[in-house]
C-alpha cells in the first residue's frame, strides 16, 4: 500500500505579504478556473486510481479543502498545529497512515508526501512516481538532477521523518539515503513550479 499524504495546511505567509487581498490560504486562490489545491487533488485522484493500492490522505486546516478531500474519497485530516511548520503536517499524515493500518506497516508499504501548490504537475508524472515508489525504497520527482516533490519513503524512515522540526521537509531525510533514491524526471520545468508569492501565480499563467 502507498499512503499518499497531501500537505495542504500551510500558512502561505509569503504569499499574503505579496498580495494583501489574497484569501487566507493561497491554496484557495483561483487558478485556471478552480482553487489552486484542486488541480493537485484531482490529478492525484487519477494517478492513485491508475496505479492502484493507494490510500490518499489530505492534511489541511481549511474546511473547504477538508470537505473537498472527503468528496474525492481521500481521508481528511485536520491539523491546526501545521501553522507551526510543515513537519507538523508530516507527522499528522504519518499518524493518519498508522491509524489506517490494522497492524504494523509491511516492508513493501510506502509513505509518499506531496505539496498541493504545484498545479502543473502532470498525471503521467504522478503515475510514474507512484510506480517508482512501489519499486524503490526511496523516490522523488526531479528536474535536471535536482530533487522536488513528491517524495516517498519506506516504513523504516518513519523515525527520521518524526524527528523533523519546524519547516524541515522530507528531502532532509532523503539526503541520508541518496544511494537508494530513484528519481522520476519531469518532461518540463514548469511541472515542478510551486507558488510561494502572488507573482508566482502570474508566472504559472504564462506556462
Amino acid at each position: 500500500m502507498i499512503y499518499v499524504i497531501l500537505l495542504a495546511a500551510g500558512n502561505s505567509r509569503r504569499f499574503q505579504k505579496e498580495d494583501s487581498h489574497s484569501p487566507v490560504n493561497k491554496l484557495l486562490y483561483p487558478f485556471s478556473g478552480k482553487p489552486l489545491f484542486l488541480h493537485s487533488f484531482e490529478k492525484w485522484r487519477q494517478a492513485a486510481d491508475t496505479v492502484g493500492d493507494c490510500q490518499v490522505i489530505a492534511v489541511a486546516r481549511e474546511p473547504k479543502i477538508l470537505k473537498t478531500a472527503q468528496s474525492l474519497g481521500f481521508f481528511p485530516v485536520e491539523s491546526r498545529d501545521s501553522e507551526k511548520g510543515i513537519s507538523y503536517s508530516i507527522r499528522a499524515g504519518i499518524d493518519a497512515a498508522v491509524s489506517a493500518k490494522a497492524d504494523a506497516f509491511n516492508p513493501s508499504d510506502r509513505l509518499a508526501f506531496s505539496v498541493s501548490d504545484q498545479p502543473l504537475l502532470k498525471v503521467h508524472t504522478l503515475t510514474a512516481f507512484l510506480k517508482a515508489a512501489k519499486e524503490s525504497r526511496y523516490a522523488c520527482v526531479s528536474w535536471k538532477g535536482e530533487w522536488y516533490n513528491p517524495v516517498s519513503f519506506p516504513p523504516e524512515a518513519v523515525p527520521e521523518l518524526w524527528e523533523l522540526r519546524g519547516d524541515q521537509g522530507g528531502k532532509r531525510v532523503l539526503r541520508n539515503h541518496q544511494g537508494e533514491l530513484r528519481q522520476v524526471e519531469v518532461r518540463g520545468e514548469e511541472e515542478i513550479k510551486d507558488v510561494d508569492f502572488s507573482k508566482d501565480m502570474d508566472d504559472l499563467w504564462g506556462k
